[in-house]
């Protein structure tokens, strides 16, 4: 899992990703990029969750996010959709 955060004057956003498949392209990017930077870096501490659980899906993690969410607060379904560019609600 990464994590970033930003705060502000007034307010604060911190994020988090999980990669779940193909790690190869995300370790590749960060090698490049420490490589530019001049900085060590071990590639194997980059990676995706179903490089150590073969065969998990992203469908696998959502449900698990979910659930464990689910268990501190109450969730309620919302469509994103529109706020990237893909409104489904005109298709």
């Amino acid at each position: 899992m990464g994590t970033a955060q930003r705060v502000v004057s007034g307010g604060w956003l911190f994020s988090s990703v999980i990669v779940v498949e193909n790690s190869a392209p995300i370790r590749n990017v960060l090698t490049d990029g420490y490589a530019a930077l001049g900085l060590e870096w071990d590639p194997a501490t980059a990676g995706a969750a179903n490089d150590l659980v073969p065969g998990l899906t992203v469908q696998d993690v959502e449900d698990a996010v979910i659930a464990a969410y689910a268990g501190h607060a109450s969730l309620r379904h919302a469509d994103f959709s529109s706020y990237a560019g893909l409104d489904t609600r005109e298709a």
